[in-house]
């Protein structure tokens, strides 16, 4: 499934990526919900980093997005993406940092 396209994937559907990291965000492909990330990917491959929010419009939020890219997309050939949160909600920071943590260690042993 790889394209082997380095690229860094912004997952929020309010903030800009430069508002939220300055000029290191201008490069960053942004998504505004879960199909619109699982579409880039299915275009792009694998980001080499994702940038998340927790929640996102309406019931939509960046887990299930993580829950599909580990589970049904990647392919386990891949190096999984780093990852950065700049979710302002606390509990759900923590959930997308768990998720990504356990994908790691799981992918490692």
């Amino acid at each position: 499934m790889s394209t082997n396209s380095k690229y860094l994937l912004f997952l929020d559907d309010l903030r800009s990526p430069t508002e939220t990291y300055g000029s290191y965000g201008k490069d960053m492909v942004v998504a505004r919900s879960t199909h619109e990330a699982q579409e880039i990917v299915r275009k792009r491959g694998i980001p080499s980093q994702l940038f998340l929010d927790h929640d996102l419009s309406g019931d939509d939020r960046a887990i299930d997005f993580l829950k599909w890219l580990a589970n049904e997309y990647w392919d386990g050939q891949e190096p999984i993406p780093d990852y950065e949160v700049h979710s302002s909600n606390p509990e759900g920071k923590l959930n997308l940092l768990s998720y990504m943590d356990s994908w790691k260690r799981s992918a490692n042993s």
